[in-house]
C-alpha cells in the first residue's frame, strides 16, 4: 500500500507499472480541479488534421488558460475562423473551462527541446510578453509589426 504524499500525484500505477502523467509545475489548477495541459494539447490536436503540436498553460494562476498550437492551413478543410470557434467550444466544454485563449502558429512555432518535447515555460513567456508570432489568435495579443 502507498502512503499519502504531501505533493500532488502526477503519476499513476497500472498493473504494477508506474506511468508518469505530467509535471507538477505544469498542472493547471482550476476551481480545485487538476487539469493536465497534455490533455488539452491532445484534445486540440485531435480536432483537425491541420492542428499539430500544442502547449497549454496558465497565463495568470487560476485566471487565464492559453493554448498555442501549430497550424497548417494546407490541411484545413474549413475556414480558420470556423476551426478556432470549434476548437474553443470543444475545449471549454470538455474541460469545463470558463474560457481559453488560442493562438495558431506555424510549424516549429511551439518551443521544444532538442528531443522534441514541448517547452511550456518558454511558450508562456513568449505569449505573456506579446512576442509569440501568431498566424491567427483569439484572446491573445499579437506582436507589433516590425518597424521599417
Amino acid at each position: 500500500p502507498m502512503k499519502a504524499a504531501r505533493n500532488y500525484c502526477t503519476a499513476a500505477f497500472l498493473d504494477g507499472e508506474l506511468y508518469v502523467t505530467g509535471r507538477l509545475k505544469d498542472v493547471i489548477i482550476l476551481r480545485g480541479r487538476n487539469i493536465h495541459p497534455q490533455d488539452i494539447d491532445s484534445a486540440a490536436a485531435a480536432l483537425s488534421p491541420a492542428l499539430g503540436v500544442g502547449a497549454a498553460f496558465e497565463l495568470e494562476t487560476g485566471q487565464r488558460i492559453a493554448l498555442v498550437i501549430e497550424y497548417d492551413p494546407e490541411l484545413a478543410g474549413e475556414p480558420v475562423e470556423t476551426l478556432l470557434e470549434r476548437l474553443e467550444d470543444e475545449l471549454v466544454t470538455r474541460f469545463s473551462l470558463p474560457a481559453i485563449a488560442i493562438g495558431l502558429v506555424s510549424a516549429g512555432g511551439v518551443p521544444r527541446t532538442p528531443t522534441g518535447k514541448v517547452r511550456r515555460a518558454p511558450a508562456r513567456g513568449l505569449v505573456a510578453s506579446g512576442a509569440m508570432p501568431y498566424l491567427h489568435a483569439v484572446g491573445l495579443e499579437s506582436p507589433a509589426p516590425a518597424a521599417i
